[in-house]
């Protein structure tokens, strides 16, 4: 093997000398050199080819090189090596095979070789000199190699690497002179809480993360939290916004930039792609100015993991974050859906990046060219599981429906009278759950169910509109906004109608004072629907076809009827929530359509409900809060209501004072977290009104109420603070005036199949050990509660047992909190008798002696001489006296065996009589004699 080096070392490439350095505006058009100058042919007679050029201007950039190798000849060619930097790469004959014939990008035939290794800034280095070095090594014989001929060299900066700072401006004197950014994207992660917006900064796409957490729905310059410019390839053939799309996934943890403009040369690696996904690690949320609560969100940092999958680097199409089930929450069963034209790929994105599914959509005898049109609508339309695709270039009277999960196809439609000279005559969309898909084609739109390919049902629109521009499912997928074009070529407005899914009816419609079909005409975010609440219907037609009516009836005491017109068992009527003259009155009971849920508001108190689905459903009690001194939520000045995907019921609230004073959104937390440590006191205030409905409710009314507190029987807002719970707060709530009816309710309660409420044990120091007690310790207990109360009658605590209760114990044990309401009023023996009695019923039932826990703990309060309870402790005790204890030794260890069974060697049929340690005196212990005969 010979060694050939060229040497160039004192000329200068392209007749440019060493001290040139490209300009910026070189940089921005990336061609440093753009003129032709004198080419440098590399032969044998050359011995050392390098290049000096300065990196003071960037940090990083690539290193692209004019040749012609029309004059080389490879077979004799053994491998070529680039050095920069210290690093070193190899380009075998097989690597530089696939170099020479790529496409000539010069008229001359000069190909654009992107050398594989990257200069970088050298740190603390001001001139920053680099060298290339370029040797070839050919085969042994002196076989001719020929020349090869260098054209130009190109220093680009890397795009990835971005600017310092995004900010347009002048340096000298700080003033702006240019235009304001351009936005030419934005999504919207699925959660609702951030958007991603791509803007064009003139010197680069400045791609930005917003918090959309504060006090306003828009959030001002100042609080974003990220930032990643991105440099632009020179002049776009087509418009930015064709060109760069945004996606955000559901936490806004990840944001991925896609890249289109050069779709159309798939195999040119001359042209890096600007696809790229960059990593957020959203914290904990802290208090910020201007917002109520947001979240600390680190810098972005590109992500590498999906960079290790083949082809993801250089990807040029359309893709998105999306979640194939719209009600699972859960971020890591989200997928990237990327299509550029021929097939679809989905890859898992969490924890990290994986190719889960290829779905090839072209057959052997369609075109193979990328198709701009369709994959962008693809990606647009995308909803839950399935998504639609027509090919324009080869079959666009056609539209074929895939399974995303399992990459089949599962319906195909024809579009009956599609006209091709026609541009975008035709529009899809697809329900939120992917469930119905919807076309629209000139002046029909037709429904069909996704998954089998069943028409549902049509609509043609009036004579008035020319055509249907654009579709899209709105309000829970119950309605349809439909977009279209008018007939009369005098006005450039369009028509906007909404209609009814189930009945293809026209619900409302109205007029667009402009009309323009830009890549997304129709906007349904449901998070920002805001409907005033004067105009909130009072009645609904369900996509079950179930038609509600409510209505606040004003005759006497205001209530509040919801009634279902073929089903009467599903009337419900909500009474008022308090008595006496000053009753609450209802001031609004209103449907929000799009989540199929009922909002009653009172003077004091508001509900939200859920609509049964079927005639064989309930209604459910989402949320009821009592209102706080310090809400505005639902009073007068709230002038609009909406609800988001997720089930979230927000209120904005009029400005008050001057102009600058906007207007404040309230928000309701989700119906899963009405019971939380935020909201405990509205929840927990609002049972005294919920009770004083169930009183004076109907059957269905008990039924749901009973339902809705039941379900946070055993929760506990804040695990340090037990007092906040839902029995402690009703025992502490009870007053003599409307003793009746809390001790109906709480018997109601109790009894019920949702009302099963488990005591949690008692945090108690034992005076050997200063310890809590551990639940085993309890449990042991437990098993001798008999035996111990009847033994020990007068309460002298043996060592080892429970002494002193904690503070925290006693606010929490609603028993305890009965017995001190008597200490005023007798009549809460009442309330204090349910409880016993269900704690005694649940032990017997289940056999657990946790259930006794509240009455054992409460039982030296019973036996106080200051107060009459007697009568109370002894039906306590005789409730007790039945307590069954299974365990053999623990009967032993307290009873003393009077006689044996004829056969001694068997241990069993023992007469046991229960042992006293000393003898109580009655005229001490407070105890009579009814109270001694229930423990014998």
């Amino acid at each position: 093997m010979t060694d050939v080096t060229l040497d160039m070392s004192e000329k200068s490439i392209n007749g440019l000398d060493d001290e040139h350095i490209p300009s910026d505006e070189d940089i921005g058009s990336y061609d440093c050199i753009t003129e032709r100058r004198r080419s440098i042919e590399a032969s044998a007679s050359n011995k050392v080819m390098k290049w000096r050029f300065d990196m003071a201007e960037w940090e990083e950039c690539d290193i692209i090189l004019g040749v012609t190798v029309d004059d080389l000849y490879l077979d004799h060619i053994e491998s070529i090596t680039f050095k920069v930097d210290g690093k070193t790469k190899v380009l075998d004959r097989a690597e530089m095979s696939a170099l020479c014939l790529e496409k000539s990008l010069w008229d001359n035939g000069v190909v654009k070789w992107k050398l594989p290794l990257r200069a970088s800034k050298s740190p603390g280095n001001a001139v920053n000199s680099k060298m290339l070095d370029m040797e070839i090594r050919t085969l042994s014989g002196g076989v001719p190699v020929g020349f090869l001929k260098l054209h130009f060299m190109e220093l680009r900066p890397f795009r990835f690497g971005g600017y310092l700072d995004g900010h347009i401006g002048s340096v000298s004197d700080g003033k702006s002179h240019d235009s304001q950014k351009r936005i030419i994207h934005f999504a919207v992660s699925g959660n609702g809480k951030y958007a991603a917006t791509l803007s064009d900064a003139k010197a680069g796409l400045l791609l930005e993360l917003w918090d959309l957490q504060g006090t306003t729905p828009a959030p001002a310059h100042q609080q974003f939290y990220a930032k990643v410019p991105v440099s632009i390839a020179g002049t776009l053939a087509q418009s930015l916004e064709d060109s760069y799309n945004v996606t955000v996934s559901w936490d806004a943890s990840q944001i991925a930039l896609t890249d289109v403009s050069n779709a159309y040369q798939t195999s040119d690696d001359d042209n890096q792609s600007l696809f790229a996904v960059y990593k957020y690690r959203i914290g904990l949320q802290t208090a910020t100015s201007g917002s109520c609560s947001s979240a600390a969100i680190s810098d972005p940092a590109l992500s590498k993991d999906y960079q290790l999958l083949e082809g993801v680097d250089k990807f040029y199409g359309h893709g998105k974050f999306h979640v194939i089930n719209p009600d699972d929450q859960n971020s890591e069963n989200e997928r990237f859906v990327a299509c550029r034209g021929a097939s679809v790929e989905v890859y898992e994105v969490n924890p990290a990046w994986k190719h889960i599914l290829h779905i090839g959509l072209l057959q052997p005898c369609d075109t193979s060219a990328f198709c701009f049109s369709s994959a962008r609508r693809l990606i647009r339309t995308l909803q839950g599981k399935h998504f639609a695709w027509s090919n324009m270039e080869d079959y666009a009277e056609t539209v074929s429906v895939w399974d995303l999960e399992t990459g089949r196809m599962t319906s195909l439609h024809w579009k009956k009278g599609y006209n091709p000279r026609l541009d975008g005559n035709d529009a899809i969309a697809f329900s939120r759950r992917g469930s119905v898909m919807a076309i629209g084609l000139q002046k029909v739109i037709t429904t069909y169910c996704a998954k089998t390919g069943a028409s549902r049902g049509s609509f043609r629109v009036p004579e008035c509109c020319k055509t249907v521009v654009d579709i899209a499912f709105i309000c829970g997928s119950t309605q349809m906004l439909v977009i279209g074009e008018k007939k009369t070529t005098t006005d450039e407005g369009g028509i906007g109608l909404i209609l009814d899914v189930a009945s293809m009816t026209v619900v409302s419609r109205f007029a667009l004072a402009y009309l323009q079909k830009p890549e997304q005409t129709v906007m349904a975010f449901e998070d920002t629907l805001v409907f005033p609440l004067s105009r909130q219907p009072k009645e609904l037609k369900t996509p079950s076809g179930m038609d509600f009516k409510v209505e606040i009836q004003r005759k006497g005491r205001s209530c509040v009827v919801v009634s279902e017109s073929s089903h009467k068992e599903l009337t419900l009527t909500l009474p008022s929530s308090s008595t006496g003259r000053d009753a609450d009155e209802y001031r609004c009971a209103v449907f929000l359509p799009d989540r199929l849920r009922l909002v009653v508001i009172s003077d004091a108190l508001v509900t939200i409900w859920s609509l049964p689905e079927t005639s064989d459903d309930d209604y459910t009690l989402l949320l009821a809060w009592n209102k706080l001194d310090s809400d505005d939520f639902w009073d007068t000045m709230c002038k609009s209501w909406y609800t988001c995907s997720h089930g979230q019921v927000n209120a904005i609230r009029e400005a008050e004072g001057g102009e600058n004073n906007q207007d404040k959104t309230s928000c309701c937390p989700r119906a899963e977290r009405a019971f939380c440590r935020e909201q405990s006191e509205r929840f927990l205030s609002a049972l005294d009104s919920l009770i004083h409905i169930f009183v004076k409710g109907d059957k269905t009314c008990e039924d749901v109420i009973l339902r809705y507190v039941g379900s946070h029987i055993n929760n506990y807002s804040d695990p340090e603070n037990r007092s906040k719970s839902v029995l402690a707060s009703i025992c502490m709530s009870w007053n003599h005036n409307s003793r009746k009816g809390y001790e109906m309710f709480l018997k109601a309660l109790l009894e019920s199949p949702s009302g099963r409420w488990v005591p949690l044990l008692p945090r108690i120091e034992c005076d050997h050990t200063k310890k809590r007690w551990t639940k085993r310790v309890w449990k042991e207990m437990g098993r001798i509660a008999s035996l111990m109360v009847l033994s020990r009658i007068n309460y002298e605590i043996e060592e080892g047992q429970p002494k002193n209760r904690t503070e925290e114990d006693r606010k929490s044990d609603p028993l305890y909190l009965l017995m001190e309401k008597t200490n005023g009023d007798k009549k809460a023996i009442g309330m204090a008798e349910v409880i016993v009695s269900y704690c005694v019923r649940q032990a017997r039932i289940e056999k657990d002696p946790q259930f006794l826990s509240p009455v054992m703990q409460c039982l030296p309060q019973l036996w106080n001489k200051k107060q009459d309870f007697l009568g109370f402790a002894s039906r306590t005790l005789r409730r007790l006296a039945f307590i069954p204890v299974k365990n053999r030794t623990l009967i032993m260890d307290h009873h003393t065996i009077i006689a044996r069974s004829p056969d001694s060697r068997h241990l069993c049929d023992y007469v046991l009589q229960l042992e006293r340690h000393k003898q109580v005196q009655c005229s001490k212990s407070g105890l009579i004699r009814t109270s001694l005969m229930s423990s014998t």
